[in-house]
């Protein structure tokens, strides 16, 4: 069984009678930054009490068509409040054209009194800061491991600071795996499986 676009804005499982629907536009873009924070989340401890991210998202491919202006504009989106597994969230989007992956700079504030740590673990990657000065070498480093055009891993770019009220300061590189992974994961019945 495969998954192929259907042509309404949904995902089509042939041979399993499934269709689920796709955001376009700006519920892609927040869909996709629901999945790479809440994978952040994972990430942290203790759960933060806010997280606010400032994103820049390729204004080709799943943003948009190229056309959205000259390639050196930069594009002032939409913003985005949401809760995530009880942390409060607060994401603004720039659509900008020469970039290869999504960066989402994010500030993460602790609870009251607490101190937040990073487990150096999944979903998130370190590389050294040679390969991550620029997004161009990041996707060439990253093709290069074999991950392809599109990646699973949130690639932290530096080193996360950490913030005088015990929170977390980091630049975060993805792609649109996770949104790809997550969408056929609803398409393909759980007890089905590829075939």
């Amino acid at each position: 069984m495969a998954v192929v676009p259907g042509g309404s804005g949904e995902l089509e499982c042939p041979g399993a009678g499934r269709r689920v629907p796709v955001p376009s536009g700006a519920g892609l873009a927040r869909e996709l930054v629901r999945l790479v924070l809440a994978a952040l989340l994972t990430a942290v401890t203790p759960s933060p009490a806010r997280i606010e991210a400032m994103v820049l998202r390729p204004a080709g491919g799943v943003c948009g068509p190229a056309d959205a202006g000259p390639v050196d504009a930069v594009r002032v989106g939409g913003t985005w409040a949401t809760e995530l597994a009880g942390t409060e969230t607060f994401t603004r989007f720039v659509d900008v054209q020469n970039t290869r992956c999504w960066l989402a700079g994010c500030t993460l504030d602790a609870p009251e009194g607490a101190q937040l740590s990073l487990r150096a673990a999944e979903p998130l990657l370190s590389v050294d800061d040679l390969v991550t000065q620029d997004t161009a070498r990041l996707t060439q480093y990253m093709h290069d491991r074999g991950e392809g055009e599109v990646w699973p891993h949130l690639v932290v770019l530096g080193r996360p600071e950490q913030t005088a009220k015990g929170g977390i300061r980091l630049l975060l590189a993805f792609t649109e795996h996770r949104l790809a992974d997550e969408l056929i994961c609803r398409a393909i019945p759980a007890n089905g499986g590829l075939r």
